[in-house]
């Protein structure tokens, strides 16, 4: 992909960028601010809105946030992450590649999006802002619509909509978007507009009661010809596609109110951008990846990490049969009591284990069945994948380890006391003892190779603060499913500490690029190492091929 150059005028925290500028300012509002804001309006063309003789950065920021919203608002913290502003709708996400410069020629870690009140709801690593097509997205809905989805997949029906105020119906086009908190926003409503239908209120907002609870599901792109621009940025669009029923009523209601068309970049670019997209077809309930619910659920509630979580079909069930997103949690017996369902009261405080609530530690207090559930709903099945072997595995993956030191490991140069973690490193410690005798902590993660129990410790061990490099020697080329590989990169980039190193090599076989089984029952892809580049550059844009390996950095 190309990189997009970006010209950088000014100093300071604030950043204003658009269309390959980005302008700097600080609090100070200074001369050289004021200079830079009056560049700003000519180049944002804001003249109109904002007399550039009287531009600061306060006034600058709030008229492009009001008239340009394809701009990119934010101001640097002090963990150097950008803090986007704007609105937590419309904001650059994961396939902006605006936001990809401006993350790198600044030197910033990442960017942090923040919820409807004001705290964190998102925060996204550099390497993750690819300015690529996302692979999967999330759909925000209520409950109630849930048995149907897991059914029959998600579909459009335009005699049902969930912004029946706005005459907006679709009858082949279902929304997406990768940000959570847009997400979240949408699976509210959905159960605001479900509970007006059901008690035939015209009007939801603040009137009726919400029916079931919010849901956010997660799908898998199957065909990303299919995604089309987000309704809203088409009708913002004076160049949209026209291609929604109400595009064309919509937009002169907005007139009508006096609103002018916001933007004139292309509707996809910027459906792009933001990360919000509309599908056309059915997305089958196969392409489902995860689902999320908020347990302690409030109207306010948003979107935080903390505040959702991943569920199983079965905690989903339960939750839905209770009719409580809580539900799900509810244990059989408590772990510190052995009391039964909801009747424990073990509330102790994680700072000093004391059962009162007079605790003075400054550790938030959990009761035990909370914190022992919550636990196996949001990290249990992650943890299995990791650990155990893959029922989609259709070939003898064990059977293509080898009691040898990987070439990759001879090549690199070790520091003495780092840590590497070997992913997919085999049964055998010939690589772990001869690494130890060069310094180096080596620690095995094979769910093929290695017993649940081995790699549980292995994940134990450099869950805190993660291993100093990655290698993944030969692993890639036994893997035949194209979504198994990606797995296996993305592992890596999940395991791996800030700023780590992640290596890859192949076995490239007979280089015929027809993968085939071997006589051994496993698979080989017969294929050149440069072949993998584009699907490791899909998880770690930076990655590149150096002395017959691929090196990526986190």
């Amino acid at each position: 992909m190309d990189r997009v150059a970006l010209r950088i005028q000014g100093e300071g925290d604030h950043v204003i960028a658009y269309r390959g500028r980005a302008f700097l300012f600080t609090d100070a509002n200074d001369e050289e601010d004021q200079a830079t804001a009056a560049e700003a309006v000519g180049f944002l063309g804001l003249g109109e809105k904002l007399d550039p003789e009287d531009a600061d950065t306060w006034s600058l920021r709030e008229a492009v946030e009001e008239h340009l919203p394809e701009a990119l608002v934010g101001y640097k913290d002090e963990d150097d992450y950008l803090v986007l502003s704007g609105g937590s709708d419309y904001r650059h996400g994961r396939g902006s590649r605006l936001l990809r410069s401006v993350l790198r020629e600044l030197g910033l870690d990442g960017a942090r999006t923040p919820n409807l009140s004001g705290d964190i709801g998102e925060e996204i690593p550099a390497r993750e802002v690819t300015g690529r097509m996302p692979e999967s997205l999330l759909h925000g809905t209520s409950s109630v619509h849930m048995p149907g989805i897991l059914r029959k997949g998600l579909t459009a029906d335009e005699t049902r909509s969930n912004y029946e105020m706005q005459d907006i119906r679709h009858a082949d086009t279902v929304f997406l978007t990768e940000n959570p908190v847009k997400a979240a926003y949408h699976a509210d409503n959905a159960c605001q507009q479900e509970g007006a239908r059901q008690t035939g209120q015209r009007s939801p907002y603040g009137l009726a009661r919400p029916a079931g609870f919010p849901v956010i599901v997660e799908f898998a792109v199957p065909d990303k010809a299919k995604l089309v621009p987000d309704y809203d940025i088409d009708v913002w669009s004076e160049t949209g596609e026209g291609s929604f029923e109400q595009t064309e009523r919509s937009r002169e209601r907005s007139r009508e109110r006096g609103y002018d068309a916001r933007t004139e970049e292309e509707p996809f670019k910027l459906s792009r951008k933001f990360g919000i997209f509309g599908y056309r077809g059915r997305l089958p309930a196969a392409f489902i990846k995860s689902i999320m619910l908020r347990p302690d659920d409030t109207s306010e509630g948003g979107f935080s990490p903390e505040s959702w979580v991943a569920v199983t079909r079965e905690q989903l069930d339960r939750a839905i049969e209770y009719g409580e997103p809580g539900a799900w949690e509810w244990a059989d017996t408590c772990p510190e009591c052995g009391e039964e369902e909801e009747g424990c009261y073990c509330d102790r405080c994680e700072g000093c284990g004391e059962k009162e609530w007079g605790c003075e530690c400054e550790e938030a207090l959990v009761s035990a069945y909370w914190r022992a559930f919550r636990v196996v709903a949001d990290g249990e099945d992650r943890v299995r994948k990791l650990t155990e072997p893959d029922d989609r595995e259709q070939h003898d993956v064990a059977r293509t380890s080898v009691r040898q030191v990987p070439a990759l490991h001879k090549k690199l140069e070790w520091a003495d006391g780092s840590v590497n973690l070997d992913l997919g490193g085999g049964k055998f410690d010939t690589a772990t003892e001869w690494l130890a005798e060069r310094g180096v902590k080596n620690l095995v993660l094979d769910r093929y190779n290695r017993s649940p129990e081995h790699n549980r410790g292995v994940l134990d061990t450099v869950s805190d603060s993660g291993p100093d490099t990655v290698t993944v020697a030969n692993v890639l080329n036994v893997i035949r499913e194209p979504e198994m590989r990606r797995e296996v990169v993305e592992t890596a980039a999940e395991l791996v500490k800030p700023g780590g190193t992640v290596y890859f090599a192949v076995y490239e076989g007979d280089r015929s690029g027809k993968g085939r089984v071997t006589s051994k029952g496993s698979w080989q892809e017969n294929r050149r190492l440069r072949t993998y580049l584009d699907e490791i550059r899909a998880v770690f844009p930076g990655a590149e091929i150096a002395k017959g390996h691929i090196v990526a950095t986190a």
